[in-house]
């Protein structure tokens, strides 16, 4: 088996490279390209490693597996095309869970396109080994999505490596579904929820409301410091992750400055003040973040969502019962939604009452106002309603409108 380093002048990196003989068809030399290195002494390093992974018929032409593949694109390709470690951890997350264990042992050459999209069209949660099979869950379609992304870098890579050809995974297509994958609350549902006595005393009430009048993502609000309000604003800086640490924001347009409502500056301000009377107990963790605990400790995303859950439970729960009527305020059963669903909440009460969408976008951090307007379409009927009404008024006249029409035409 041979193999040199080759320096690629237009980039200036080193490249390790096996030669495996030749195409019986062509004639061709066949070669396999391995990662580049700003180093020469790395290149030969890394091939002294794929000379010797190709006596061990690792390599070898048509025998490449795809975990191969995936183990190179996880430790060079993966940290790179993440931004954070929360979505770096879920993408493994997501390999080991529901990619490797079908697709991990089998050679690249041997995959084929319709395999691939039978596969997500039966991809199913990763509890279905040990569920019936009237009880498997698909994933929803943009989890599929997701792994699907996955799929396509490594296969990408081994394209770029000269394992492959082409991708098996270029045009597999993923089906939306043909709806809207979130719930909402309406103004009057998310009014009665603040307003309970449960709600305002529990530590989330603070991520809650600013989840609720800003639409901010749950990771952003747990990231927010004081430094970060001005009194009647927030500015978006940073994120925190499932870990309590600091994260890259999703995207550029996600720094941004949120104009706050009344209520939640007057939230903002309570915090501040109970605040300043926690921190004079012993043993107080002393930080600048708005959103913690009586004894000083941060807020992280996830129980923020476990703990929404449970305060709406506990209301449907308590509306439930039989002298839930003969309370003196009767607990209503509210539409079971997710944290995030907070934000859907937001965005679409925004727009049913006229709120230009690009302020929204802005508000929400989205890149444009595309994004917008194509999560919120189911939105869309009712903005057409409402501009289609104003239209008629102004067409045609509607009392006072009449009579100004009228006068117009005479003058």
């Amino acid at each position: 088996m041979k193999g040199s380093v080759y320096h690629k002048k237009s980039n200036g990196k080193y490249y390790p490279i096996l030669y495996l003989g030749k195409d019986e068809l062509t004639g061709r030399k066949i070669r396999k390209w391995g990662s580049g290195h700003i180093k020469e002494k790395d290149a030969e390093t890394e091939l002294r490693k794929l000379l010797n992974d190709y006596d061990n018929d690792d390599i070898e032409t048509g025998k490449v597996t795809f975990q191969y593949v995936y183990d190179i694109w996880s430790e060079t390709v993966a940290p790179e095309q993440y931004r954070s470690d929360k979505n770096l951890d879920t993408a493994k997350s997501y390999a080991e869970v529901h990619i490797l264990p079908i697709w991990g042992k089998k050679n690249l050459s041997s995959i084929e396109p319709q395999q691939l999209q039978k596969f997500f069209v039966d991809l199913c949660t990763g509890k279905t080994k040990t569920l019936k099979k009237q009880e498997q869950i698909k994933l929803a379609p943009q989890t599929k999505k997701k792994i699907l992304s996955i799929m396509r870098s490594v296969f990408n890579l081994a394209v770029e490596y000269h394992f492959l050809k082409k991708s098996p995974a270029k045009n597999i297509v993923i089906k939306d579904g043909g709806g809207k994958e979130f719930q909402t609350w309406k103004a009057a549902e998310l009014t009665y929820f603040l307003n309970l006595e449960e709600v305002k005393e529990s530590p989330y009430y603070n991520p809650i409301i600013l989840g609720l009048t800003s639409g901010m993502r749950r990771g952003e609000i747990c990231g927010l410091q004081w430094k970060d309000y001005n009194g009647t604003s927030l500015f978006v800086r940073r994120a925190m992750d499932t870990n309590g640490s600091f994260t890259k924001m999703k995207t550029k347009s996600s720094h941004r400055r949120i104009e706050l409502m009344d209520e939640t500056i007057a939230a903002l301000e309570t915090q501040k003040e109970k605040q300043k009377a926690w921190s004079k107990i012993d043993g107080y963790i002393k930080s600048d973040f708005i959103c913690t605990r009586e004894d000083g400790s941060i807020i992280r995303p996830i129980p923020v969502s476990v703990n929404f859950k449970k305060l709406t439970t506990l209301n449907n729960d308590r509306a439930k019962e039989k002298e839930n009527k003969e309370r003196e305020k009767p607990y209503i059963e509210l539409p079971v939604i997710r944290f995030h669903d907070l934000r859907h909440t937001f965005a679409t009460i925004s727009l049913e009452n006229d709120i230009n969408t690009k302020i929204v976008s802005e508000i929400l951090g989205h890149t444009d106002t595309r994004t917008t307007q194509m999560i919120y379409q189911s939105v869309t009927p009712t903005m057409q309603r409402s501009a289609v009404k104003q239209l008629g008024r102004a067409y045609f006249g509607i009392e006072k409108g009449i009579e100004s029409n009228q006068k117009a035409l005479q003058s």
